[in-house]
């Protein structure tokens, strides 16, 4: 019987246009604190074969050999793929202590290197090494639903009233993939950590009776539209 994981990413190889790159069965990983392991599959969508490096780190590094403090090792490291093929990438926690009171981010990178060119005939097509970049989220015990992050969260004018001010007073990394206030400009989506506050400035002064229209990005990365009103000021 074939797995429906397997299922699952024929059907969608079948619907996506034809481009080269890696496909990958998740947009996130979540890895809970007493996980012993993670995985993700990994689809070859070029036409030709790929080497794949696969490392975590924190986000500021660019490279594989630049790995840092990374708690996270990834299974494994380089693998060949052949076109259409497909593969699981382990992800495993080393134990490093990590803070119990809040998630911790960290970025998945693959790196997809395609053959040297002047060893396989490509035509007019132009080969490049693409790398792909998602997140992984440590998640401790007892921070709460994150079925509920859209309600917890705060948004507040300025004095002035011309910056909106966003405050997330949850344990986890929120990210909205869109901010409006009505009678605004929508503001560009963003990541907001765990206890932090993001203000951007308005196109002009709103009033305080204004409501707040955003779109969650939840551990699918699906999109949950929400309202909330304005808080006292910032």
């Amino acid at each position: 019987m074939i797995p429906r994981t397997a299922l699952w990413l024929l059907a969608l190889l079948c619907t996506l246009p034809a481009q080269a790159g890696l496909l990958l069965s998740a947009s996130r990983v979540i890895y809970p604190a007493d996980a012993r392991e993670r995985h993700l599959e990994i689809v070859n969508t070029s036409p030709y074969p790929v080497l794949v490096q696969a490392w975590v780190d924190d986000g500021e590094s660019h490279s594989a050999t630049a790995l840092g403090d990374s708690p996270f090792v990834a299974l494994p490291a380089v693998l060949r793929l052949e076109p259409s093929a497909r593969h699981t990438i382990r992800l495993l926690y080393n134990g490093q202590a990590l803070p119990q009171d809040r998630e911790s981010l960290f970025w998945l990178n693959l790196l997809a290197i395609p053959p040297d060119a002047s060893q396989q005939a490509f035509g007019e097509h132009l080969t490049i090494s693409l790398q792909t970049q998602i997140k992984l989220l440590w998640r401790p015990h007892g921070l709460g639903a994150p079925q509920q992050l859209a309600q917890q969260q705060r948004f507040s004018l300025s004095a002035a009233g011309n910056t909106l001010c966003w405050r997330n007073p949850t344990a986890h990394y929120v990210t909205l993939a869109e901010l409006h206030l009505q009678g605004q400009a929508p503001l560009p989506g963003q990541m907001l950590a765990p206890f932090a506050t993001s203000c951007q400035a308005l196109t002009h002064n709103a009033p305080r009776t204004s409501r707040v229209e955003a779109r969650l990005v939840d551990d699918r990365g699906a999109l949950h539209e929400f309202q909330r009103p304005l808080q006292p000021d910032a």
